[in-house]
């Protein structure tokens, strides 16, 4: 049998070659291709998350191109706001990536276990992303899926970036992939046009929105409402929040990409001055402290993919619709016989007709098929009668 993860190059660098050097700890979450664990490298006792992602996971050529971009991009990712990627290997027909671990969880979990953040640590949490992104953007990649449950906070409550699994590189080049979440999903990708970097700076302004609610601007109980809201583009900013921070939010969920600002712009804008004797941006220092007490909550929830937000999709529709879905492939159809032909399957991939029979897992869902999920999908429409 053909294996896809064989073919897929890792980049190892040596430093990590087999799992014989790590001891499981514990289940950290669970992705679109596995699992990610907590290890503890025995000869140095350090502690790694690492992503593991068995052959059988992955099905076609489109998905072991997708992971070795993932792989290709996050290792050339060096910088104090993105998750290291200490090295990755093959070995029993399953790819492994050896990860930083960040043991405060992730940003969404922060936000929703704690009072209401200042806007003193909000800007914290939104410069650090932006970054990041800035530095993604000046080495020609931009990520595609920045939300809170992707940033990820360490021992010192300061923020990184991880899931390269739907950053595209060359920023300047127009695509058309339907991919993201769909609350922070930017109105080009809605509406089907062509796009390209400026989609992460849409999700900067829904970050910061939600930063300063603690929930996303634009709500819905289907795709179809939420992305309809996202096109009228008429946030409701609560009177509280500074007239610096709701010009920011303004400029950035701007429905013409041309007219959001760029991140050197957003750096100098009122809103971060109006906090930057409190913030070094060069040397990246924690000058803010997270609201104090924080509430505890199990290192099990760490590196969850997904979170309980309310989402229901005409692919999610058989399961509980408690959980965010990142999609990846066409807008849905509004048809009953779609739904019928396709279900989430335990490794929360579309799959094609003919594989109905296989239990659909319940639990937390991330439909991400990649590229390879077009293609399925448009199989599928020509198979409906």
């Amino acid at each position: 049998m053909n294996s896809y993860a064989k073919q897929i190059q890792t980049f190892n660098s040596g430093t990590f070659t087999t799992m014989n050097e790590f001891q499981f700890i514990q289940k950290l979450g669970t992705g679109s291709f596995g699992n990610v664990n907590l290890y503890i490298h025995k000869p140095t006792q350090k502690k790694y998350a690492i992503k593991i992602m068995p052959g059988d996971t992955i099905t076609n050529q489109y998905e072991s191109e997708g992971i070795e971009r993932e792989i290709r991009v996050h290792k050339k990712c060096k910088n104090p706001n993105i998750v290291h990627l200490y090295d990755s290997f093959y070995e029993n027909d399953t790819i492994f990536m050896v990860l930083e671990y960040l043991e405060n969880g992730n940003l969404f979990a922060h936000i929703q276990k704690n009072p209401p953040m200042s806007e003193q640590e909000a800007c914290k949490y939104f410069v650090q992303t932006c970054l990041a992104l800035q530095y993604m953007h000046q080495n020609n990649v931009f990520h595609r899926d920045i939300k809170p449950e992707n940033l990820l906070l360490d021992e010192k409550f300061n923020l990184k970036v991880c899931d390269f699994g739907w950053c595209a590189e060359n920023i300047n080049q127009k695509r058309k992939t339907f991919c993201g979440t769909y609350e922070y999903m930017a109105p080009e990708i809605v509406m089907e046009v062509m796009y390209d970097y400026k989609i992460d700076l849409w999700s900067l302004g829904i970050l910061l929105f939600e930063l300063l609610h603690k929930y996303a601007p634009f709500k819905g109980k289907d795709f179809k409402e939420i992305s309809v809201a996202i096109k009228q583009c008429q946030p409701k900013i609560k009177p509280s929040v500074s007239k610096e921070a709701c010009q920011l939010i303004s400029q950035l969920l701007s429905l013409d990409p041309n007219h959001r600002p760029p991140i050197n712009q957003i750096l100098a804008s009122s809103f971060v001055k109006k906090y930057s004797n409190t913030l070094n941006l060069v040397e990246f220092q924690e000058n803010i402290q997270p609201r104090s007490p924080l509430r505890s909550y199990p290192s099990t929830q760490q590196l969850k993919c997904g979170s309980p937000r309310r989402r229901i999709t005409e692919y999610n529709m058989i399961q509980k619709p408690e959980t965010r879905v990142r999609m990846a492939s066409p807008k849905p159809m509004d048809s009953q016989k779609i739904i019928q032909k396709i279900y989430v399957s335990p490794a929360r991939r579309i799959q094609p007709k003919g594989r109905e029979n296989v239990a659909v897992k319940t639990g937390p869902i991330d439909v991400r098929g990649r590229e390879a999920t077009k293609i399925i999908y448009m199989n599928l429409c020509n198979n409906i009668s």
